[in-house]
């Protein structure tokens, strides 16, 4: 139990742990009002939760400021042409796309789910990864590392999701409403980057625009090298190399003519922004 005059004491000792630009949430003598002023029950509420949050060095100030919406990724894709595979091509394919969609289930912490024969959607919890996995997918797809080389249509979209089921085409939320419009509207081989209200990024818009162009134009083996090359994150040459087999000049070339340096930049920018609006 607390009394009434420690309970003075105690305000007036959280006030002074806060930051400055923090104090506005929690003065003291507001909170003493309302425990002068409110009734009975509300004031042994007050008590316990301040008594908590001192014991626990809570910072009242950061729960107010963070309690904005929690932003997710997702991703919204189909196979280009897929109904010009033969049956055996075909099935090769969505094995492929199956087995890297489970392990990316594990790696990048996200959900997906296989819809209309060809397309699929994954929800990512952690949006500054999102963009990562949605390049790792493409790539291997489109170097034809385990099936026929096939290209994506992708449709990346950042917001927030109101409502999650077990299915994830029936959650509901404008990450998923602006990842299918996009998705809609695109062109085969596209790769789309949409924000939702509370998120926006003109560079990132940009510089997306710039990063489809680039992997449109890439081949099976500079599709192959650049794949390993995230999905290492970065290594040193020798590393993939060794990996395929290569020597490490060709290793150097094919990273080049990819624009691998570009692309480490872009998906490092990328994080960068997606943290800072999330912190």
């Amino acid at each position: 139990r607390i009394s009434h005059s420690n309970f003075n004491g105690i305000l007036l000792s959280s006030k002074s742990k806060l930051p400055p630009q923090q104090t506005k949430y929690t003065k003291a003598s507001s909170l003493k009002q309302i425990y002068l002023f409110a009734p009975y029950a509300c004031k042994r509420i007050c008590l316990l939760v301040c008594f908590f949050l001192i014991k626990t060095k809570t910072n009242i100030g950061v729960i107010l400021v963070n309690s904005k919406p929690k932003q997710y990724a997702v991703l919204t894709a189909d196979i280009v042409h897929s109904t010009k595979l033969s049956s055996a091509d075909y099935t090769k394919v969505m094995t492929t796309l199956k087995n890297r969609l489970e392990a990316h289930e594990e790696k990048y912490e996200c959900k997906f789910e296989i819809f209309r024969g060809d397309s699929f959607q994954v929800l990512y919890q952690n949006i500054d990864e999102a963009m990562s996995s949605a390049l790792s997918l493409r790539l291997f797809l489109q170097s034809g590392i385990e099936c026929s080389a096939v290209k994506l249509t992708q449709s990346l979209a950042l917001g927030e999701v109101e409502s999650r089921t077990n299915s994830i085409s029936s959650s509901l939320g404008e990450a998923f409403i602006l990842s299918g419009r996009a998705l809609d509207d695109a062109s085969r081989g596209d790769m789309l980057l949409s924000f939702g209200e509370d998120f926006s990024s003109t560079d990132l818009s940009v510089s997306t625009l710039f990063l489809r162009h680039l992997l449109n134009g890439l081949t099976e083996k500079q599709s192959e090298v650049l794949y390993y090359y995230i999905d290492f994150d970065f290594p040193e040459q020798q590393v993939i190399a060794d990996h395929m087999k290569m020597t490490r000049q060709n290793v150097a070339t094919h990273l080049k003519r990819s624009g691998a340096e570009l692309v480490k930049a872009y998906l490092l920018g990328y994080q960068e922004i997606c943290l800072g609006k999330t912190q």
